[in-house]
């Protein structure tokens, strides 16, 4: 585990904290972070607000919906339903974007190469509507292959309603991550329980 103080960032909101902290991050190492085609590509199993976040990430950063690959676990494989606030981002996202369903990844023992800019949900983002149906993707994690690209940049997120437990799962996300390479910048944010209560942080390396 990582020990030591850490200053948290908060936040009103999620999009709130994608202008405030994660755009500017992504702007200011832009070029690193581009794929073999010369394009911003992202990876996200973030669907928070009905996508909302996803898809002013897309339109801020400039990404083409076909440069996205969505990572759902299957009890929320419902796309039309999601998104269904934003018809013309739901038509240009089912017709561009790839979507896979985790649990069925990890269940095969499959590898997911994801893009240079990465959006992980924790395993309490994806919990069943019923305890026994909870699906443990902290698997998802050890499933995560990164692309050959100068600069990544992960963003981790925790829905967590217990606090001790939101704290414990960001650790060992944040330590997994960043045994990937001990020289990761990261930083930790935090939204207000008015918007959502989430907890999370960016590395890049």
């Amino acid at each position: 585990m990582i020990r030591g103080p850490a200053i948290i960032t908060e936040f009103s909101t999620v999009r709130e904290m994608l202008e405030q902290l994660i755009i500017p991050k992504v702007q200011e190492i832009h070029d690193s972070l581009k794929s073999e085609d010369g394009n911003l590509k992202m990876t996200t199993n973030w669907l928070v607000n009905n996508g909302e976040e996803l898809i002013c990430a897309h339109k801020m950063l400039g990404i083409p919906f076909k440069n996205m690959q969505v990572i759902i676990n299957t009890l929320f494989f419902k796309p039309w339903v999601l998104l269904k606030p934003y018809p013309n981002a739901y038509q240009d996202l089912c017709k561009n974007a790839k979507w896979e369903s985790i649990d069925t990844l990890v269940k095969r023992g499959e590898e997911v190469l994801v893009n240079p800019i990465t959006f992980i949900s924790l395993n309490s983002c994806f919990k069943g509507r019923a305890d026994g149906r909870q699906i443990d993707l902290s698997n998802i994690l050890n499933h995560l292959k990164y692309p050959d690209t100068e600069k990544r940049l992960i963003v981790t997120l925790s829905s967590e309603k217990d606090v001790q437990k939101k704290e414990t799962e960001i650790e060992i996300a944040k330590t997994y991550i960043i045994g990937l390479n001990k020289d990761a910048g990261i930083g930790e944010f935090k939204i207000s329980d008015e918007g959502g209560g989430y907890r999370g942080f960016w590395t890049s390396f």
